[in-house]
């Protein structure tokens, strides 16, 4: 059964087929040059995506590109720790275009899943910020969490 795994950070996009240890294809979260780029999901406004539309395009041209003769029989996505539920039920919408099952479920959680731990705290250092989330008995603990938004991307890249 192929299973996709989509991760839609602020500056890419990753995907991978379940079971990978690395992601098939990176692309950038934002379609063409344009210095105003729309957000995705996974962007720090916490799942308010002004611009859908353009984010299902970039995600289905990187579902595409990464497994493009796999007839997908399940999807599970990541989508921000504090996004609202209409967050959620539009990224489960979106995602049953591709397959008949889907999981939408917060990153922090399928990271340590994916090590093969329930309870711990997953680190995201990414584009605009690193991220610190406790997880216990496979639930992100979304008040514990703590970010530092000057820790991501280029700012870190300076640090080091």
């Amino acid at each position: 059964m192929a299973i996709y795994c989509l991760d839609a950070g602020a500056a890419t996009t990753r995907v991978c087929l379940a079971g990978e240890d690395a992601p098939r294809v990176r692309v950038p979260s934002a379609r063409g040059d344009n210095e105003q780029t729309p957000q995705t999901p996974s962007s720090p406004s916490r799942g308010l995506a002004p611009d859908w539309a353009a984010a299902e395009e970039v995600w289905l041209a990187a579902l595409a590109a990464a497994a493009p003769a796999v007839d997908a029989q399940a999807v599970v996505i990541t989508k921000p720790l504090l996004a609202p539920e209409r967050t959620t039920r539009r990224l489960r919408k979106f995602a049953l275009k591709i397959a008949p099952r889907v999981w939408v479920c917060e990153a922090p959680t399928l990271a340590l899943l994916g090590a093969g731990l329930e309870t711990g705290v997953a680190v995201d250092v990414g584009a605009t910020a690193a991220r610190a989330v406790p997880v216990v008995d496979g639930r992100a603990v979304p008040h514990a969490a703590r970010a530092a938004a000057r820790l991501g991307g280029d700012a870190l890249d300076g640090r080091l």
